[in-house]
């Protein structure tokens, strides 16, 4: 795992895209300041960066969430989601091994991307963005590069020294799901 070399000075995040009238969104910031910081709400109406499109829109939102200044607190904050073992995991010699995640890539990387790693398994994207498993020094791989910004169902499985591998687009029309074996 790599650890990030620089924090934001202040980040933050609702818990909830969206809220009907009456329903509950919770703010969490951190900042590094010695001093307070703004906040305000705006009702984002269009997100969309591409200049042929609508473009940012958003509305004033004053009337449920006034501006308002907050004490600075540094709260830690840990890109991506990823897991830590207080003690070493190992499997027995021969057990069977399934892991099934759901990931959407926003980026490209040269370097191999890790999605899960236990001993001598390694399950992660290449460098051309086909998902890939590793084991004890062979690769099995899918051939075929994930879509940035979309979400997959990855299964890799072990068994017998036997490696299955597939990939299945979620909510993407007419996109096959990819199986790899080895």
């Amino acid at each position: 795992m790599t650890e990030m070399t620089k924090t934001p000075p202040i980040l933050g995040y609702v818990n909830e895209l969206s809220a009907r009238p009456g329903e509950l969104l919770e703010f969490k910031v951190s900042s590094l300041s010695d001093r307070p910081f703004t906040a305000r709400l705006m009702r984002s109406i269009s997100a969309d960066p591409n200049p042929a499109g609508p473009g940012i829109v958003e509305e004033d939102a004053s009337d449920w969430f006034p501006m308002a200044s907050y004490p600075s607190v540094e709260r830690p904050f840990h890109a991506g989601s990823y897991g830590l073992a207080e003690e070493e995991v190992a499997l027995p010699m021969g057990a069977g091994l399934t892991v099934s995640v759901t990931v959407q890539p926003t980026l490209r990387s040269d370097a191999r991307q890790t999605i899960f790693s236990l001993g001598a398994f390694a399950l992660y994207l290449d460098a051309t963005g086909a998902v890939t498993v590793e084991l004890e020094g062979r690769a099995v791989g899918t051939g075929q590069p994930v879509k940035l910004h979309k979400w997959y169902r990855i299964v890799a499985q072990v068994q017998d020294g036997q490696v299955t591998l597939s990939q299945r687009a979620i909510n993407q029309v007419g996109v096959d799901p990819v199986e790899a074996w080895g």
